[in-house]
């Protein structure tokens, strides 16, 4: 059956104005121009910055990257939420740093009504695989469809696993002029377990 909201969406005027003009600067990219460079299986690296740097940083940027747009938005809203299993051996190899480990989430695009159910195979320090199947929402428990995704692509059942934790967050998303890369930028980032209240 389909989830209940557990966060309420995020206004997306709780941007710092600063990123927000900053923002303008940039000459659009669209969706379709973007599926070119999906990159499913790519190389992360990830920083923390403070909202003064990431607009800094931007700010220094402009020219050289193209920022996604769709319907004159450029900022979009996701929630996602992630599977384990009762006793969180996923989280546990996660936070052990172990190779060859696995992800399970729902990422629904909330700005565009898409959703996927998606593995992510961690294959070395900085190199992740993902693989996804469209979905109509985000749901708790796994059609036939969806179990046969998770058996080709999980070496665990789909009936050992429950939802774990549900996130939130606004992202901008950067396309370079010059290469494949990608850079994703999220804001406003926002947790809570089902189940809790």
């Amino acid at each position: 059956m389909p989830t209940t909201s557990i966060l309420p969406l995020i206004n997306s005027e709780m941007i710092n104005p600063r990123i927000a003009e900053v923002l303008g600067q940039f000459q659009p990219i669209s969706l379709a121009e973007m599926e070119d460079s999906a990159l499913l299986e790519r190389v992360d690296t990830k920083f923390i910055l403070t909202e003064q740097q990431l607009a800094e940083m931007l700010a220094n940027i402009s020219h050289a990257y193209r920022v996604l747009e769709i319907k004159n938005v450029r900022l979009f809203q996701y929630r996602t939420l992630y599977f384990d299993t009762h006793d969180f051996v996923l989280y546990r190899q996660h936070h052990s740093g172990k190779r060859n480990r696995h992800k399970i989430r729902f990422r629904c695009y909330e700005d565009s009504g898409l959703a996927f159910l998606e593995t992510k195979f961690k294959v070395s320090e900085d190199r992740t695989i993902k693989t996804r199947i469209k979905v109509p929402e985000i749901v708790r428990d796994f059609d036939d469809p969806m179990q046969q995704f998770l058996h080709k692509n999980f070496p665990i059942g789909a009936e050992k696993l429950t939802p774990a934790i549900e996130n939130t967050f606004l992202r901008i998303t950067l396309n370079s002029k010059q290469s494949t890369e990608r850079a994703t930028l999220d804001l406003r980032v926002g947790f809570e377990s089902p189940g809790m209240t």
